[in-house]
């Protein structure tokens, strides 16, 4: 791992006592392959007059180069000046060095630059890695001198006792576990917003903040947004980038699996509380599920009498089924049509099917008919000019004659219909409480 150091220059650097100063040390621990130094105008002239610094960091570490920033013209103890500064300089180091780990000595400079640079490394710049230099013997740097600038390097370097590999001088170099305040608000967010469901918004917020987040975590929320979207192959490799296999119910396949999957994801808006586009998906699942139940239950393939614009065609379904339009003896008789196939349409099949077979089927047949009421709200949500809010709901959930409306009693009455129509697939309550088991190991990534 390549590193490059960026670091202020205060009154005990390069060196003080016997000792490295703070970017000294650092350099010479991490033998960075860049140092940028920010010095003020008085600090510079011992530059100028001799190369001080980089004299110094040349003589401990050969490969490192060297560059400064523009000399510092302001008060060094002004803190204003530093935040923007520093991150202006700091951007750019990262730029330049995608690859390599940027350090931040934040033990030189005045204590405005330290207090500056710590700021920035928990909050605008977590790609940085703050490293503190801890003081020797005494903890203190009160009564000690100062190598006057112009002295002998070689005198220098060879006095100081960081360099004496005899008199095991430790490394005092410390990386600094900061916890990054904008991070930790921005994983918060993505949080809640997992948590309730709402994935594209949580990948839209992680997008824009990436370098708050772990490739994996970014991998998950995009892989959950993917998965609502019902992209599911797509899905599929972004959780697994994520490290999170299995993440889909297993056990089906073929148009069971995509009805599953498409259930859990309207289950999720229940759940989130987007009523509109609940009932909008709901209808395609739920003559999907009537679909599958004329061909399980009752040997009718549907799809064998539509044409290729999906519309019934009325006179091969009439030839195999003669007696459907009048097998109830109605009154007011039923003519079949030419037409895309309905959910009411298909809770007559369903209807005549267990007729002529001598299956009652009541409560099936009810489930149907109830999720036909229901539809009044899809047909709100995809026709109108109106939002779908929970009263609405609650208004027609007891009107359909399904008592009381709350979201518990919703959800298990959609989990136990979907179960009751696949219930030769094998559904468990694991594969029903797929997005939540999701949910936990994305928010344990974050």
């Amino acid at each position: 791992m390549a590193y490059v150091l960026f670091s202020p220059i205060g009154t005990t650097d390069p060196v003080r006592d016997c000792y490295d100063g703070s970017m000294l040390h650092i350099v010479r621990h991490y033998r960075p392959k860049l140092v940028r130094l920010l010095i003020s105008r008085e600090l510079w002239k011992n530059e100028e007059s001799c190369k001080w610094y980089s004299g110094f960091v040349n003589a401990v570490s050969p490969e490192t180069e060297v560059s400064f920033c523009d000399v510092l013209e302001e008060d060094p103890s002004d803190f204003e000046i530093f935040p923007a500064l520093f991150e202006k300089e700091i951007r750019e180091l990262l730029e330049e060095h995608p690859e390599d780990t940027v350090l931040v000595n934040v033990s030189s400079g005045t204590t405005q630059m330290k207090t500056a640079l710590t700021v920035l490394a928990s909050t605008t710049l977590p790609q940085v890695t703050a490293v503190q230099v801890r003081t020797p013997e005494l903890k203190s740097n009160k009564g000690k001198g100062h190598d006057a600038p112009g002295a002998d390097l070689s005198d220098a370097l060879a006095a100081l006792i960081d360099h004496d590999p005899e008199l095991n001088a430790p490394n005092r170099c410390e990386e600094l576990k900061l916890e990054n305040y904008v991070a930790r608000r921005l994983r918060e967010n993505v949080r809640a917003m997992i948590n309730e469901y709402a994935y594209e918004a949580a990948w839209d917020l992680v997008r824009e903040n990436e370098i708050y987040f772990s490739d994996a975590a970014k991998h998950a929320v995009q892989g959950a947004a993917l998965r609502k979207q019902f992209e599911l192959a797509m899905a599929v490799t972004k959780l697994r980038e994520a490290g999170l296999n299995g993440i889909l119910p297993r056990g089906c396949s073929g148009d069971e699996a995509k009805a599953l999957e498409f259930y859990l994801g309207m289950k999720s808006d229940l759940q989130g509380g987007d009523y509109a586009r609940f009932f909008v998906r709901m209808s395609p699942l739920a003559e999907e599920m009537a679909r599958y139940t004329l061909k399980k239950r009752y040997g009718m393939d549907v799809c064998r009498y539509l044409d290729i614009e999906g519309k019934v065609n009325d006179s091969s379904f009439r030839k195999d089924f003669p007696d459907f339009e009048t097998y109830d003896n109605k009154t007011h008789s039923y003519t079949l049509r030419s037409d895309y196939p309905s959910l009411w349409l298909y809770c007559r099949m369903i209807k005549y099917c267990a007729y002529k077979q001598g299956k009652p089927d009541g409560s099936l047949i009810e489930r149907f008919e109830d999720l036909r009421k229901l539809q009044v709200l899809r047909n709100d949500a995809a026709h109108e000019m109106k939002a779908i809010r929970e009263t609405d709901v609650k208004q027609f959930w007891k009107r359909a004659g399904l008592g009381t409306y709350t979201q518990e009693n919703a959800i298990r009455w959609f989990d136990q219909l979907f179960k009751g129509i696949y219930s030769d697939r094998g559904i468990t309550e694991d594969m029903l409480k797929s997005y939540e088991l999701m949910n936990g190991a994305i928010c344990a990534l974050l």
